[in-house]
């Protein structure tokens, strides 16, 4: 699935704007919500 955005998109960036939601429970490092901007290839 990554080869096919990276393929689409030729530049990926986090939305420093976005709201950013860590996941729960905090044992778990990850995001339920990551905001990003999309350029297309």
């Amino acid at each position: 699935m990554l080869n096919v955005l990276f393929d689409r998109f030729k530049e990926i960036s986090v939305d420093r704007d976005g709201d950013l939601a860590w996941a729960i429970p905090p044992q778990m490092v990850g995001f339920d919500k990551l905001p990003v901007n999309l350029r297309p290839a």
